[in-house]
């Protein structure tokens, strides 16, 4: 599973997968893929042709038993001269539900299948070319009845009210050095460090628009990998008008060098296992105190306009975004995408196993036993419960890393004002198109002080 490369590589996979896409989404208009002719000549499409999806619920959610109908559309040039004849199969799960040949007329055909149970179904089509060996799209059923696997400790409020105290008994003693080139003469630029428990350190960048404006306030957590944080990511929210804050992951630096990183990585101490049958030393827990120590401190600042104070992340940046909204009840907005942690105890129960994988096929006897002890403690769907502020969640449907199934039973869980964007062909490293362009009104109202689009 990609979650588990080496983070250096994890980072370049998303950054590298997620330009392509996005270039190759520019250029064909929300097309899925392109046949390179020079690569692919076995194929049977030709020059110029593309595959589109197209599903009769546009926002692809369907009730239990409903119909699902796909249509699939040749676009491009001599698409009705070359039709190809690909195979596909629709899935749920490893059940196969249908299967059969895609037979184009007039460069289009539809495809009808339904689910009887909730759960996602996908449909997948056998056509290679260079930049995938097959293309998908996934739908929701009755996703709205899907339930939390996840045992709730019952000292579980208790618990992090004690982890909460061990920061609150330390200084948070910020230090802000200025970064004399934030690559903006609008922006103002600093790293950042403060102390969190047990000794360690919080790094990350600080921005803000230059003038004494009171500001919105935006944190930024980040995804799982051990790399520097970018300075551009938060000067760009910076440049929309925001207080921004980015912050590393672990304690270490936001600007070192690859071979540092590359270091810090072979020691093992960054495994998102490491304490896994142990909630007072898990992987998770110094980072989801800082987070809140962020939070504080932006709460904290004279810049801050006392109103609006945003999280957002993706994957393990999710995951950490709904613990955050969780603990701390400053945070009035939550953005987040293909987020992490949900669900962990699905896989006895059946489900595909999402990422971090506590508790997969591999974890058996006491050690799983321990882990599902733990993992009440972390779990998103149980630190959803506790979510007051708005929430706005992208789900990939084809999402084998942090799956669909996982993100909803946390969604079902928020007791809050929430919308879901289900993006039907979206894998984790995907240009999250749909959801970003939600994203964007969300965070034009929030800074705006105005009412979110929730629909």
């Amino acid at each position: 599973m990609a979650a588990f490369l080496p983070s250096r590589y994890w980072r370049f996979l998303w950054f590298s997968c997620t330009l392509i896409t996005t270039l190759l989404f520019l250029a064909t208009c929300s097309i899925t893929s392109a046949a390179d002719p020079g690569t692919n000549a076995a194929s049977g499409l030709s020059p110029l042709l593309y595959l589109h999806f197209s599903l009769d619920h546009a926002d692809a959610s369907y009730a239990a038993g409903e119909p699902v109908t796909r249509t699939i559309k040749l676009t491009g040039l001599n698409a009705n001269e070359h039709p190809p004849n690909p195979t596909y199969t629709v899935t749920s799960g490893k059940t196969e539900i249908a299967n059969g040949t895609l037979n184009f007329v007039d460069g289009m055909v539809n495809v009808t299948s339904q689910l009887d149970k909730p759960g996602v179904i996908v449909l997948k089509v056998n056509q290679k070319t260079p930049w995938r060996p097959d293309f998908q799209c996934g739908a929701a059923i009755g996703w709205q009845q899907i339930k939390s696997t996840v045992p709730e400790p019952q000292d579980f409020d208790a618990f992090w009210k004690k982890k909460l105290e061990e920061p609150a008994a330390v200084p948070a003693n910020p230090v802000l050095e200025p970064v004399v080139d934030s690559g903006s003469l609008d922006v103002q630029l600093w790293k950042i460090t403060m102390d969190n428990i047990r000794g360690a350190k919080i790094h990350g960048y600080l921005a803000r628009p230059t003038g004494a404006i009171p500001l919105p306030a935006q944190l930024q957590v980040q995804y799982w990998g051990l790399d520097p944080l970018k300075k551009s990511e938060v000067v760009g929210i910076a440049k929309k008008g925001w207080l921004a804050m980015n912050i590393m992951a672990h304690d270490l630096p936001v600007d070192g060098d690859p071979a540092f990183y590359k270091e810090a990585d072979k020691t093992g101490q960054y495994n998102v296992t490491s304490g896994a049958d142990d909630p007072d030393k898990s992987y998770f827990l110094s980072m989801f105190l800082a987070c809140s120590r962020a939070v504080d401190y932006l709460a904290g600042r004279s810049d801050w306009n006392k109103t609006t104070l945003l999280v957002q992340g993706g994957s393990q940046g999710g995951f950490q975004g709904i613990a955050t909204a969780a603990l701390n009840p400053k945070v009035t907005t939550l953005t987040i995408f293909v987020p992490g942690g949900c669900d962990q105890t699905g896989f006895p129960e059946g489900r595909p196993t999402g990422w971090p994988g506590w508790v997969g096929g591999r974890v058996t006897g006491a050690e799983r036993e321990a882990r599902i002890k733990t993992v009440g403690y972390y779990d998103s769907d149980n630190f959803a419960k506790r979510i007051r502020c708005p929430v706005l969640v992208g789900t990939g449907l084809i999402d084998s890393i942090a799956t669909p199934i996982g993100q909803f039973t946390m969604f079902n869980n928020l007791p809050s004002p929430k919308r879901l964007v289900l993006m039907p062909e979206d894998e984790h490293i995907s240009p999250h198109v749909q959801y970003i362009a939600v994203q964007a009104a969300w965070w034009k109202a929030a800074a705006a002080g105005e009412a979110l689009p929730m629909k």
